[in-house]
């Protein structure tokens, strides 16, 4: 479950989570959302949403919209889920993406580029995406002698 959640008083259900409606509402409490792993949440098709960062970003920008309707009167909208694909790592230059919305689907090195350029875009704040690069950067020597040195075996 998610302690952070439990221990507000709130209640939660097997796993933890808050039941929200549609607009990411705690139900039966007034100006309260949630979102996340915090929250069990599904989208306007009937579809729970995962409990993925995707979901969870997703979410916010439903949650956001919502809570500045309930601070002024506006009218909320519904939270609707939209899978974007899979990013998945497999060491330094090993990586697989696969999106049916981007029409994407690639491995190795290429799907390793595409997945660190889409995290370095999704950081917060140009200052924070500068320091990532930078790590990244003073990395890539070894990552690249990693790669060559796997191809070797």
């Amino acid at each position: 479950g998610n302690s952070a959640v439990q221990g507000m008083g709130f209640v939660t259900n097997e796993y933890g989570q808050l039941d929200v409606d549609l607009n990411l509402r705690v139900r039966g409490e007034e100006g309260v959302f949630a979102l996340g792993d915090a929250a069990a949440s599904f989208d306007v098709l009937g579809e729970a949403a995962p409990r993925s960062a995707s979901a969870a970003v997703q979410q916010s920008e439903t949650l956001a919209w919502n809570l500045h309707a309930s601070l002024t009167g506006g009218l909320p909208v519904k939270f609707r889920y939209q899978n974007l694909g899979e990013m998945m790592a497999f060491g330094p230059g090993a990586a697989s993406v696969n999106s049916d919305v981007f029409g994407l689907k690639a491995s190795g090195p290429l799907a390793a580029a595409i997945r660190r350029a889409t995290y370095l875009i999704r950081m917060p704040g140009a200052q924070h995406r500068q320091k990532v690069a930078a790590s990244w950067a003073a990395r890539l020597p070894g990552d690249i002698g990693r790669v060559l040195g796997q191809r070797d075996k």
